[in-house]
């Protein structure tokens, strides 16, 4: 399948987007969670890392599919066209 051929296009590109997204200094969740999260007693640095770990997870797994779902709908688009 296309997106298969495409995958490592597709993952720089998410990494790209997902840079961007932490780097954006406009409502910039990464930074208030960070906040958050070290504010928090009795959270040792390894657990503090894991939150971390797990929102940047979360954000990379999202924009890949989101991503991989766009490009099966603009194929789908363009093949019915």
């Amino acid at each position: 399948m296309l997106l298969e051929w495409l995958i490592p296009v597709i993952e720089e590109r998410c990494e790209d987007i997902n840079d961007e997204l932490l780097k954006e200094k406009k409502d910039n969740h990464y930074n208030n969670l960070i906040d958050l999260i070290n504010g928090i007693e009795g959270l040792d640095s390894e657990q503090r890392i894991e939150l971390e770990n797990l929102f940047l997870l979360h954000c990379r797994q999202a924009i890949e599919h989101s991503y991989k779902c766009g490009l099966r709908e603009g194929i789908s688009i363009f093949r019915a066209i």
